[in-house]
């Protein structure tokens, strides 16, 4: 019986000191707690990651597309300026143009022009070379203006006399009886230049008698507008004949013919 007690006593102290190695329960569900929370974080890190890339994705897609977007208003407002600039040089041609023809038109003379027909001047037809006239190949006739746009103060392009070839001759008769000192031609620079009349001669019209006053040359490159002086000659109208142009071989024009009174 002695030898058993010892051995009883050693495993009720194995007993004793089992529990100083168990943990606390408190200990225990902080420990779980942590654990929890530990995991919590590592599913998120495992989770997070492709969402994040997606989000990245995404933003720079957009980016791109905005960036994209503004490329292309840059683009179009660069057209735009280019073609507002195009359009305002075009005016500034345009105004200029017409600018021009007023100057020409009021500017290089304050004299009365008696060759208008708001003078009361008139084209002498039976004295004047028909217009030009051209049959095309199937049959289509084209003709060219009548004489009296040469009496016109209006003077745009295409708006002119034309005659066939480059001899041809224009009869104006004045109103009533003048005595004149000079003549003038305009041939605006929008025009054809080799249309435009070189040598020419002018007769006087009185009492059905012609007279002749001088021959004068249109010159190019030079004035559009270029006035002819000569003795003050008593008429009641002209004759001017062309005896060439500058060198079309189709057709002549005539834009404006100019006549003045001596003062």
């Amino acid at each position: 019986m002695e030898n058993r007690r010892p051995i009883k006593l050693h495993r009720a102290e194995e007993l004793l000191k089992a529990p100083n190695h168990v943990e606390p329960l408190h200990l225990l569900e902080e420990t779980s707690d942590e654990s929890r929370a530990l995991l919590s974080e590592n599913e998120e890190t495992l989770v997070s990651p492709p969402q994040a890339s997606h989000k990245k994705y995404l933003f720079g897609a957009v980016s791109g597309l905005v960036v994209l977007y503004g490329v292309y208003l840059q683009y179009l407002y660069s057209q735009c300026t280019k073609e507002v600039f195009r359009i305002d040089e075009a005016n500034k041609a345009l105004s200029a143009g017409l600018n021009e023809i007023k100057t020409l038109l009021h500017q290089k003379s304050r004299k009365t022009d008696v060759a208008d027909h708001l003078e009361g001047a008139r084209i002498i037809h039976e004295l004047t070379t028909p217009p030009y006239l051209k049959k095309g190949w199937n049959g289509e006739v084209v003709t060219g203006s009548s004489a009296d746009l040469a009496i016109n103060t209006v003077c745009t392009i295409g708006h002119c006399y034309s005659f066939n070839g480059s001899v041809g001759k224009i009869a104006i008769a004045f109103s009533d009886q003048k005595r004149i000192s000079s003549i003038a031609i305009l041939h605006p620079l929008f025009g054809n230049k080799k249309s435009a009349i070189k040598s020419f001669t002018l007769d006087a019209i009185f009492n059905n008698q012609e007279t002749r006053v001088g021959e004068f040359e249109y010159e190019l490159p030079g004035d559009p507008y270029q006035k002819y002086t000569f003795p003050p000659t008593t008429c009641t109208g002209l004759i001017l004949r062309v005896k060439s142009n500058h060198g079309h071989k189709e057709y002549t024009c005539i834009y404006k013919i100019y006549a003045f009174e001596e003062w």
